[in-house]
């Protein structure tokens, strides 16, 4: 689900100012906090699972100098990465791990009214995960927000390597998010369809999603293997709605999860802004992670 730009200028406004008593500061600025990291941009290229021709994914790879055992990958929102993406990147490097954070793959901004988008959109990222997967060591946890969080939970479902996964509002199953999302491009997706199809109700709408969509996180989780999940939930979020970030975390195990009373880009922020520190210790614990967290 696309990340505005206007609120990741209010994103960054809020964590500007918060950092002027804090020690986000060394984050916001890039300095302390990335201190040993490297970061440099790979670029890999493969045939597209959709349509044979050429395909690339660009990630941010960043690398401690003292070498890292295990890894992250960071899925953000449609649109590519943004700042927060960037500041979990830093901190869990810092960590200790290899991070990949994925800023883009081929025709992932595709928002089409042929049906079919939607799995093919998922084939698309799946096969990203898998060539990034091969460029990381170790055991692999993954970090996603919104569709990157619906994604990541598909993932981990599927890819044996991946064995744990922090999701900030992401929701199950995708039908009922795209039926009833109050995101502009979904909605302008929605109301076409409709028109060409003659769909006359967002009810009637779910119903052809879920006769359409096979490549969904409600299909793989029951026979996937139970892995360790944190999931932030906005309890305000109309872009991803509260109650299918409900459906999700019951399809998962009802794993541990932090409530934040916000809408879907407050939820986004304030998940960086107050609970950090958790998401580190998460993925510090369930990947045996050798690092010495900070306080």
């Amino acid at each position: 689900m696309l990340f505005p730009k206007k609120t990741l200028a209010a994103a960054f406004f809020i964590l500007t100012n918060a950092a002027q008593a804090s020690d986000l500061k060394s984050d916001i600025l890039g300095r302390s906090h990335a201190r040993g990291c490297k970061m440099t941009t790979k670029t890999i290229a493969y045939t597209d699972p959709i349509r044979g021709g050429d395909a690339v994914t660009v990630f941010s790879h960043y690398v401690r100098s003292k070498g890292a055992a295990n890894s992250i990958i960071i899925l953000p929102p449609t649109g590519g990465e943004n700042i927060l993406d960037r500041f979990y990147a830093r901190r869990l490097c810092q960590q200790g791990f290899n991070v990949a954070l994925i800023k883009s793959w081929s025709y992932d901004n595709e928002i089409l009214v042929d049906f079919s988008s939607h799995d093919n959109g998922y084939a698309r990222v799946a096969r990203s995960i898998q060539h990034v997967l091969a460029y990381l060591p170790g055991d692999v946890g993954i970090l996603g927000t919104s569709v990157g969080a619906f994604y990541a939970a598909s993932a981990l479902a599927t890819e044996p390597r991946l064995k744990a996964a922090t999701l900030i509002v992401g929701g199950s199953p995708l039908a009922r998010v795209l039926a009833y999302s109050d995101l502009p491009s979904l909605k302008k997706q929605r109301d076409e369809r409709m028109k060409v199809y003659g769909i006359k109700t967002p009810e009637d709408y779910e119903a052809v999603l879920r006769d359409k969509i096979r490549l969904d996180v409600s299909n793989f989780l029951p026979l996937s293997e139970k892995k360790p999940v944190l999931m932030i939930v906005g309890l305000k979020d109309t872009t991803v709605p509260t109650d299918t970030q409900e459906t999700l975390w019951q399809e998962l195990g009802k794993p541990d999860r932090i409530d934040i009373d916000s809408t879907h880009p407050g939820a986004i922020v304030k998940a960086y802004l107050f609970h950090r520190r958790k998401i580190d210790r998460f993925f510090v614990r369930e990947l045996n992670n050798e690092s010495i967290l900070r306080k």
